[in-house]
């Protein structure tokens, strides 16, 4: 079986044939007329950490010449253009990120940034697009795909694929995003994430859909612990994620990436921080820390207030039990090595928590199972997304029956396709042809 999405166009045939020809706002200067996108934004454009009235939107951008930010409501014609504001705030290395406001809910926006060259617009960056969510009180269908572990050198087409595609509304990606283990000052983990993104599977990605976003070990240093690293190395690796990545910071806490976004009344999803916060010195105590404090209420009362058909855990590394050689091994890197802090958040989500869904990365590995074989959490259902471009988990045995109901350590993304009137979730993995790998929908 194959998908075959894709556009009908390519992104720069619909720029040439509506940006070209189109009219534009009253008293504005037309575009100019261009045969290729501009070289000014070596990156592309992304957006992310998407609301159901506004956006974070971004680019790098290499002239120093003004810079606008164009957006229009549907197709990119002059009759539905909605912004376009100067961009009055560039961060080094070109850096731009944007919060657009006073957007209507459940609605396809497109965008561009131009140049402003001698007052005059001159070749945009390509075409980014998303949709916003819907209204807190409407429950409609909804399609997320996911992936993680995209590492340089590994071919991205499962991205390309996935961006091809017309039918998604929010892509999650769990980590693992960039590989810069060896990195250690700003400049190092800028050039890392610099040759990453220019690749056409992470440009096309992050152009055609907004993105959610957590990081995991790879973005930083293999395996680090907030107990373990540099602080100067933390403070540059968290600084190029948030130049690179669109996702919104915490005005108080700059450094914290958990936090939740709305999707109307189907879906709420609950970014958590797997990597962050944790203290492997305090394991073998009797309050250990896999997640701050803070974050572990945080999270608890959020899955209880929620009133959301489906609460999605986006979690970056695995919450399951797994066994093996392997993977026990590896057990103090991930929630099965702090038992009394995982235990609790699953007797929580057991006990007051209704449509809850784990998704995880991190393992270079493709599953679906039950979090856990008895106890806390063994009605729960996790999904292990990726790897999206990096080579296959090494261990000799995957997980399987009864606990497992597939896995696999091929390329692929995946699809999570919400019907909040049914409470079901189609999960389906493609590997990079779109071939579907497996498909199974669950009831939360």
């Amino acid at each position: 079986m194959r998908h075959r999405g894709g556009h009908d166009r390519t992104r720069r045939q619909i720029l040439k044939a509506t940006l070209v020809g189109a009219g534009w706002l009253a008293g504005c200067h037309p575009p100019m007329p261009m045969t290729e996108l501009s070289g000014d934004f070596p990156l592309g454009v992304a957006s992310g950490d998407i609301t159901s009235s506004s956006v974070l939107v971004w680019t790098r951008y290499l002239r120093t010449d003004p810079l606008e930010l164009i957006v229009w409501k549907g197709a990119p014609e002059g009759a539905n253009v909605v912004v376009a504001q100067p961009v009055v705030s560039i961060e080094k290395e070109g850096v731009v990120r944007l919060v657009v406001d006073d957007l209507a809910p459940d609605t396809r926006y497109t965008f561009a940034f131009y140049p402003l060259i001698d007052g005059q617009r001159g070749a945009p960056s390509e075409l980014g697009n998303f949709r916003t969510a819907p209204a807190a009180d409407v429950a409609a269908p909804l399609v997320v795909a996911a992936t993680s572990c995209t590492r340089l050198g590994y071919p991205m087409t499962v991205l390309e694929r996935a961006a091809a595609r017309r039918d998604l509304d929010l892509f999650l990606m769990l980590g693992d995003n960039t590989y810069a283990d060896d990195a250690t000052t700003l400049t190092d983990y800028r050039r890392y994430w610099e040759a990453t993104l220019v690749e056409p599977g992470q440009r096309a990605l992050r152009a055609a859909l907004p993105i959610i976003s957590t990081w995991d070990d790879h973005e930083f240093e293999n395996n680090w612990s907030f107990e373990s690293i540099d602080p100067k190395r933390f403070d540059a690796a968290a600084r190029a994620f948030f130049e690179h990545v669109p996702a919104r910071r915490d005005p108080v806490h700059p450094e914290r990436i958990w936090r939740s976004f709305r999707w109307g009344k189907t879906a709420e999803f609950f970014v958590v921080d797997s990597r962050g916060e944790r203290r492997p010195s305090t394991r073998e105590s009797a309050s250990p820390e896999y997640i701050s404090r803070a974050q572990m209420d945080w999270l608890k009362a959020g899955l209880s207030a929620s009133d959301a058909v489906f609460k999605v855990i986006v979690n970056s590394v695995p919450i399951a039990q797994y066994g093996g050689v392997l993977f026990d091994r590896y057990v103090a890197d991930r929630w099965e090595g702090y038992p009394v802090q995982r235990d609790e958040i699953l007797k929580h989500i057991d006990d007051n928590v209704r449509g809850a869904l784990w998704i995880g990365g991190d393992f270079h590995l493709a599953s679906m199972g039950y979090v856990s074989r008895d106890g806390p959490g063994k009605d729960a259902i996790e999904v292990l997304v990726g790897p999206g471009a990096n080579a296959q988990n090494p261990s000799p045995s995957y997980p399987r029956p009864p606990q497992f109901m597939w896995a696999s350590g091929v390329n692929n993304y995946t699809t999570f396709s919400f019907n909040p009137a049914a409470r079901e979730v189609r999960v389906t993995f493609f590997d990079a042809g779109d071939s579907i790998l497996a498909d199974r929908t669950f009831t939360l």
